[in-house]
């Protein structure tokens, strides 16, 4: 009579092998078969537990700068840099994210948010700044960038009630666009090849109350650089018009090195904004309010 061997895996039915038959039994096919699968099983459910360990790791939460080629060059290393700035304030609380896409306006802004903008589920989006317009504004044909004011009021708003967004609710805060030095910009679209004046002085400042309006509806924060860059250069709010610096002005030069985007002063005075916005509109976001995300044992028992 032969003696028997009882196996009792959790994942194969209850089965009696008798001990001279367990080498023939390991070598049937499908017994390999199945101890394959048992492997694979084990294999993805230790990858499960370690994904899953890494998508309930709390991700910093994110401050997107949305806009255009202003936006994107704020990271230039060559004088002040807006975004670097930034990131140097909120380092360890927010990751600052730059979605800065040269030559866009708000038509180009609302077909590109769905591909870059997180999910809840992905990241969660603590800021969203928006800076557009300088594109907007500009009545040349190069690339066909320009949307009239009304258009460009219902794509903002559009941007900001877009579902992604909402799914959010991050502290907005919205850039008016800059005033223009037409003179400078004269002699670059001369140097492009662009005969035309695409962008007057002017149209900036109807852009900017457009914008301030919809902050004003949206109770939104707005930080209006068009005020800040003209008032640097002696002109304020209830001056005569006819006088505006952007015709041509050396001082406005100083802080858009080529008529349109910003020079490193021009950033330093766009982050000393921005970063007041915050403080006196969202103060319970500042830096210095914000915990640093991950922590040792001794940084916590020092209190950091």
């Amino acid at each position: 009579m032969s003696s028997y061997v009882e196996h009792d895996h959790e994942d194969m039915p209850r089965t009696m092998f008798p001990v001279h038959s367990i080498d023939t039994v390991l070598s049937n096919p499908k017994f390999q078969r199945r101890r394959a699968q048992l492997v694979l099983i084990t294999d993805c459910v230790f990858l499960i537990n370690i994904l899953g360990d890494r998508l309930n790791m709390a991700p910093y939460d994110q401050f997107i700068l949305f806009g255009d080629s202003i936006t994107q060059g704020s990271n230039d290393p060559n004088g002040f840099s807006f975004a670097s700035a930034l990131q140097n304030a909120y380092a360890r609380k927010l990751d600052i994210v730059n979605r800065g896409f040269a030559g866009y306006n708000t038509n180009h802004a609302l077909e590109v948010l769905p591909q870059f903008f997180p999910t809840p589920e992905q990241a969660r989006v603590r800021f969203l700044l928006i800076f557009l317009g300088a594109n907007d504004l500009s009545r040349g044909p190069f690339m066909n960038q320009y949307v009239p004011l009304h258009q460009f009021t219902e794509n903002l708003k559009k941007i900001i009630s877009h579902p992604l967004v909402k799914a959010h609710n991050p502290s907005i805060i919205l850039v008016t666009p800059a005033p223009v030095d037409e003179a400078t910009c004269k002699d670059t679209n001369v140097e492009w090849g662009v005969s035309d004046e695409p962008r007057r002085v002017k149209d900036t400042r109807d852009y900017r109350n457009a914008v301030k309006k919809i902050g004003e509806d949206e109770k939104l924060a707005v930080v209006d650089i068009w005020s800040k860059f003209m008032s640097s250069c002696g002109w304020n709010e209830g001056d005569d018009v006819t006088k505006m610096p952007g015709l041509e002005d050396e001082r406005l030069r100083k802080l858009l090195y080529d008529g349109l985007h910003f020079s490193g002063e021009g950033y330093k005075i766009l982050f000393e904004e921005v970063t007041k916005c915050i403080a006196e509109k969202i103060p319970d976001q500042t830096p210095e309010k914000l915990d640093n995300v991950l922590k040792m044992q001794w940084e916590r028992d020092l209190g950091w």
